[in-house]
């Protein structure tokens, strides 16, 4: 019983170290987000560069970036939160999990914004996440009849 408890405490720990890490994310991207679509500047590029786009259409690009920013970790974040207390973490878990944050990582890293500070902090943030994920202890439970119930 008390073997149970400190793994639980541990997971638990882990669920709000994700947690912390993802509200970080949103809010890094969220001023990112609100920095780009503020700047004079870039909307005046963006229209010389796309003659037949509008200022709506660098919107809906901020928007949908702001999105594929925060898109992987508010998945995985709600998917731990809301399962770790019946299933576990499994390695199964870590494995993939690491892979998509690895991916994501990558994928931000290449696409070197190295003018702002944003990019940066994101990077920093996902290997954050990275890290938090790998080092989860492993506490699958035992789930009786798995998704279907033979009665």
């Amino acid at each position: 019983m008390e073997n149970r408890n400190i793994k639980y405490k541990k997971e638990k720990k882990t669920v709000n170290r994700l947690l912390i890490i993802t509200a970080l994310i949103i809010f890094i991207a969220s001023l990112e987000a609100f920095n780009l679509g503020k700047n004079q500047d870039l909307l005046k590029v963006f229209l010389e560069l796309n003659k037949n786009n509008s200022p709506s259409d660098y919107m809906g690009i901020i928007i949908t970036n702001y999105f594929y920013n925060i898109f992987e970790v508010i998945l995985i974040t709600l998917f731990t939160f809301f399962t770790y207390k019946k299933y576990g973490i499994s390695k199964l878990f870590k494995i993939i999990f690491s892979l998509i944050i690895l991916i994501k990582t990558i994928n931000i890293i290449i696409s070197f914004k190295t003018n702002s500070i944003f990019y940066y902090l994101i990077v920093l943030l996902y290997i954050c996440y990275l890290l938090v994920i790998i080092k989860a202890p492993i506490t699958k439970r035992k789930v009786n009849y798995g998704l279907f119930k033979n009665h």
